[in-house]
């Protein structure tokens, strides 16, 4: 199925939920070029909003946990 997309240069995206004391899919990951966590920590006093890059194919990235918030202007990454 993804093979079929690549060909026809079509973006797919799929989204999966972890379950709080569980482990992400091994076979999940291995079939997407690219895995982004989304996650919430509680950092002083408040809980905020991250994501994780744990897997990006052929592309240097960053492996630390990055603050983001979602405004009218689209999601906003904080960059460390």
């Amino acid at each position: 199925l993804f093979d079929g997309f690549k060909d026809r240069d079509i973006t797919t995206m799929l989204t999966a939920e972890i379950p709080e004391q569980g482990e992400r899919s091994e076979f999940i990951d291995f079939l997407g070029d690219m895995v982004i966590k989304l996650d919430t920590m509680y950092v002083r006093d408040e809980f905020r909003r991250t994501l994780t890059i744990s897997k990006m194919r052929r592309s240097e990235h960053s492996h630390f946990i990055h603050p983001f918030q979602i405004t009218k202007n689209g999601i906003e990454v904080t960059k460390l």
